[in-house]
């Protein structure tokens, strides 16, 4: 989620001083870059300590790094404006081709969004780490396991085992995990307080190496991992139709790590896969005789 889909969250609070902060931000987008704190606090008659709580309820240390990050993602939505709502891509007035036509360009986007985001580095190191852990287990709650289940399939299909967490087990796992092991953990926001800061605790007293696929630029998970893979950012948490662009997003993530540990050992990896899908074959056809 994008700064500025957490700025419009607390428009839908009650009437307070965050959502009083929110309106003028978001209705005065174009001039912000030019207004100081004083200008701010004379349109809105908010106190400065208020604005500075704020910024920093949204993770920031102050206001100055907030704007930074404001006029950051102001540019980014100018530079890359979509005119398809992610949370609510279509409505009750479109028929059938409009709305296919709104979710293939939803997801579309949320690939180009992740691709821009994706760093070749941290793509590397992260296939590095898979081929050297002992155990390689992913943690995520619903639909994120169910990805990563796809992503499992296709690693065992190199030889290279993955484990996929059950929600209920996530702090036996990662406790019975090592220093030479990796955690992937797959979270949208990066900040469940019963998920993520309890698992993180536990694998970092472990010195477990952890690599995360997340969206919020300021989270407790982006903070804590040793390696951080960026998904689309466009869409709420909560008020919006389904996940179409995050999952579309996460889903493109695993496979280019699929596709960059392949890579690693690509000819190695290549019979591997003709000699199991052969073996396969030829048992299905006796099988059906």
């Amino acid at each position: 989620m994008t700064l500025l889909k957490k700025i419009e969250e607390f428009q839908l609070t009650k009437k307070d001083t965050k959502k009083e902060i929110s309106d003028f931000i978001l209705s005065h987008k174009s001039e912000i870059a030019h207004m100081t704190l004083e200008d701010i606090q004379k349109h809105t008659y908010i106190s400065k300590s208020s604005l500075v709580r704020f910024a920093k309820s949204l993770g920031f240390t102050g206001w100055k790094d907030f704007i930074i990050s404001l006029l950051e993602d102001i540019y980014q939505e100018e530079k890359y404006l979509s005119t398809i709502d992610p949370d609510i891509p279509f409505n009750s007035t479109d028929n059938q081709k409009e709305i296919v036509e709104k979710i293939a360009r939803l997801q579309i986007e949320s690939l180009q969004d992740s691709l821009r985001s994706l760093e070749q580095s941290h793509l590397l190191q992260a296939a590095y780490s898979i081929k050297k852990a002992n155990r390689v287990v992913v943690f995520g709650i619903s639909p994120n396991d169910t990805l990563a289940n796809l992503f499992r399939r296709r690693m065992i299909s190199i030889g290279k085992v993955i484990e996929i967490c059950p929600g209920h087990e996530m702090g036996v796992t990662a406790y019975s995990l090592s220093d030479k092991d990796l955690a992937i953990i797959i979270s949208y926001s990066g900040n469940n307080p019963e998920k993520d800061s309890n698992t993180l605790a536990t694998l970092a007293e472990n010195d477990v190496t952890i690599l995360a696929i997340t969206s919020y630029q300021t989270s407790l998970l982006r903070e804590r991992a040793d390696i951080v893979l960026s998904v689309s950012s466009r869409e709420q948490l909560i008020h919006k139709i389904s996940s179409f662009a995050s999952e579309e997003s996460i889903l493109f993530v695993l496979n280019v790590i699929y596709a960059t540990y392949f890579s690693l050992d690509y000819d190695k990896n290549l019979d591997y896969k003709r000699r199991t899908v052969n073996r396969l074959e030829i048992k299905r056809i006796f099988g059906s005789k």
